[in-house]
This record gives C-alpha cells, structure tokens and sequence, in this order.
C-alpha cells in the first residue's frame, strides 16, 4: 500500500461552483494537492475560487465540465492533466445535481430521467474517464458524495433518493473492481448542508431537521468537505467501500 505526497497526487473535483463543491476545493487545495474543478460550460462559475486560491499560494484551476457530454469530459481530462499532471483522486460532488423528481408511478419521465442521469450516470461517466490511469499507475483515490437521501425518506424525492441508493451501491461494485490495483473507492453521505440551502421553509427545516437530527442542526460544508479530504488522503488507506454519513445522525 504506497502513499504519496498531496502534491504528487493531483485532484479532480467534479463541480466547484456550489458551497459544498468549493468547500472541497479549498479543503484539499490547503492540504497540498493541485486541483482541477468543473465549472458549467461558457461561465466564470469558478473564477473567484480560483483567484481566492492564487491569493493564497494554493494550486486550483477550473475548467468547463459537462459530464454528459464525452467531449466535454475529454476536453476537461486533457486541460487538467496539462496543467497539473494526471488526476490520481477523483471527487464526484453528486449532491450537486438536482434532487427533485417524480416518483417511478410516473414512468419514464424527463423529470426521473434527469435527476438519475445527474446524480448517478454522471459519477459513472467520471469513474470511467479517470480511474484508467490510476488503475495504469497502481494508485487512486475516489470519493463519491452523495446523500443522507439513500437511507432516509424524502417526500417528492424519489428519483434522488433512489439515485443516491444506487451510488452508494456503484460505491461498493468499484471498491471490489478496483481494490487489487490500490483504486480506492468511498463515498461520503451528508444529510443538509446551511450552506447549499434546501428550499425548506423554517417550519419544516425545523420539523425535518432539528427535531430528526441527532444534533439538533444543519450541516456545514467544511465538515463534509474535512471528510473528503481525509478519503483522499494516506491516512484512510485501508478504507475502500465505505460510506462515511457526515448527516449529524440523520440517518441514526
């Protein structure tokens, strides 16, 4: 089991634009590693980041991302191996993607079908483009964030709830698929994040939240994003095909 320096292991964040996603970027940029993060194709989502990281003698760069696109991903592969060499930990910030959707009685509906293709396909998509190298080079870290959603109910949020299941499932096939080449793979599963905001109205943030959290509160994203960095780095290198729930014990 090698470990290496932070700053021989380059860093792939799949979206840097919300407060999670950057809470991500700056937690592992302060650790040492260069890192490359998506931003929606044809904005400066990430350009603030990017200068506060400059500003702080810290390597960070974003680059369009479209994770649905082949070409996109190829494009943002290309960029972020140029600049900081190839990616050997891999962040899929799926609580990025949207979380509401129509139930299955629905059918095929565009709705279930976007949801599950962002917070799901998405990560698979990622793996595949990224871990070949890794698997190349014997070394790899992937961190798959997802939700507290894959455990505990949400009305109205079928399709995330199933989509964030399903992950953690996908979490467990690639730990076993990839464990032999030293790839490993975990995920992390926070419950609500102040930051990213909900769209819950304080009577039922407090019905949902502070009265079924065991801490009796929300979430921060440096929390979720100080476990992040942990799984990418040398001190969870036993640890494969777990998923760590920073949820404040929702899920208890």
């Amino acid at each position: 089991m090698r470990s290496l320096p932070a700053a021989q292991t380059p860093v792939v964040v799949s979206c840097g634009s919300t407060a999670t996603g950057a809470a991500i970027v700056r937690s592992l940029a302060r650790a040492g590693h260069p890192v490359s993060f998506g931003r929606r194709p044809g904005t400066d989502d990430g350009a603030d980041l990017e200068r506060e990281l400059a500003d702080a003698g810290f390597n960070g760069a974003a680059f369009d991302l479209d994770p649905s696109d082949s070409e996109s991903l190829n494009r943002f592969a290309g960029l972020s191996s140029t600049r900081f060499g190839p990616a050997l930990c891999l962040v899929v910030d799926s609580s990025a993607g949207p979380s509401a959707g129509p139930g299955p009685q629905e059918g095929d509906s565009p709705d279930w079908v976007r949801v599950m293709d962002a917070n799901l396909s998405a990560a698979f998509r990622l793996v595949q483009q990224f871990v070949p190298e890794m698997r190349s080079r014997e070394y790899g870290r992937v961190v798959l964030v997802g939700s507290a959603a894959a455990v505990v109910g949400r009305p109205e949020q079928e399709a995330f709830c199933a989509a964030s299941a399903a992950l953690e499932g996908l979490t467990r096939s690639l730990a076993v698929k990839y464990g032999p080449c030293d790839v490993l793979v975990n995920a992390v599963a926070p419950g609500y994040i102040e930051e990213d905001g909900d769209g819950l109205t304080p009577v039922v943030r407090d019905k949902q939240v502070l009265s079924s959290t065991a801490l009796r509160r929300t979430g921060k994203a440096t929390e979720l994003a100080d476990a992040v960095r942990f799984l990418c780095g040398p001190d969870s290198s036993a640890m494969t095909g777990c998923v760590l729930r920073v949820d404040g014990g929702l899920s208890a």
